[in-house]
């Protein structure tokens, strides 16, 4: 009976291995498409770390005005009045 015992709880766990090594592998490719949806992807907010700067490009070309400009802003309040608010015009 341990004989038997020891083979079905061999095969079982090998099976448990096999399965938790997929989910991981799936998980790691889960893991890059996210990454990549977000960096090649729009977007209305924009994260970056503190002291950095970013560039990015917005295609505003249905909705130029020369006379009312657009906000940008942090929504961090103590952003805001350091600095991370503020206003542009699309000519």
């Amino acid at each position: 009976h341990l004989f038997y015992f020891l083979v079905v709880f061999s095969v079982i766990f090998r099976l448990i291995v096999l399965v938790y090594s997929i989910f991981k592998i799936i998980l790691k490719i889960y893991k890059y498409i996210n990454i990549f949806i977000y960096f090649f992807s729009y977007r209305l907010t924009v994260d970056f770390p503190a002291g950095k700067k970013v560039k990015f490009i917005v295609k505003m070309t249905d909705y130029t005005d020369n006379t009312n400009p657009y906000m940008y802003h942090c929504h961090f309040l103590e952003h805001e009045d350091a600095g991370m608010m503020g206003q542009f015009v699309v000519v």
